[in-house]
């Protein structure tokens, strides 16, 4: 798959060689108590690669171990990408993060929250503050899943169309429409 090795001495770039080495024993643990069955760390500064290291197995069937090319299945990859972009730009100046997210998504003006009943007929209640960047960032804004089916508001967004993806022929503007639509599971900031 890839030629990955190390490229230069950690002490170079402003790492402690034996502080890595703290890494791999902790992730190490991981696989000795059965929580993953192997994992690959690369850590790399300024473009160069100065700790590369691999545990466990790839395959557990095949007994198969990790190794540098092993491709790995990774999930919600898109939130802390995202979260580094948005922290980029409000290190530019470009948002504060108490702006409500109405700024820049109008429908998400006047949110409402769930308060009781069932999914077919929900009592709710305006918001007590808007979405704010701030709780997109943390997860607290009050929105949810349709796969979760933990709440009555999940089995909304599952009657929208919002189990595993997104509803066909539906693009950004259109889910956001939406989601705006739906009440949230609880008042923003709140949980």
């Amino acid at each position: 798959m890839t030629d990955l090795k190390v490229e230069a001495d950690p002490a170079e770039l402003g790492f402690d060689a034996d502080r890595l080495l703290r890494v791999d024993r902790r992730m190490s643990r991981y696989v000795d108590d059965g929580l993953l069955p192997g994992w690959l760390t690369v850590v790399a500064r300024r473009g160069k690669i100065v700790h590369l290291s691999a545990c466990g197995r790839r395959d557990l069937e095949a007994g198969l171990p990790v190794e540098v090319g092993t491709r790995w299945r990774i999930f919600s990859m898109t939130k802390p990408i995202t979260s580094v972009a948005a922290m980029m730009l409000f290190e530019e100046g470009a948002f504060d993060l108490t702006d409500p997210i109405h700024r820049w998504l109008p429908e998400f003006t006047e949110m409402r929250v769930y308060t009781k009943g069932s999914s077919l007929r929900p009592v709710t209640e305006p918001a007590t503050e808007p979405i704010r960047a701030w709780h997109l960032l943390t997860h607290t804004a009050g929105l949810t899943y349709g796969f979760h089916h933990a709440h009555p508001v999940d089995a909304l967004y599952r009657a929208a169309g919002f189990e595993w993806s997104t509803p066909p022929g539906k693009d950004l503007a259109a889910c956001c429409e939406a989601w705006a639509s739906m009440p949230l599971v609880f008042q923003p900031g709140s949980e």
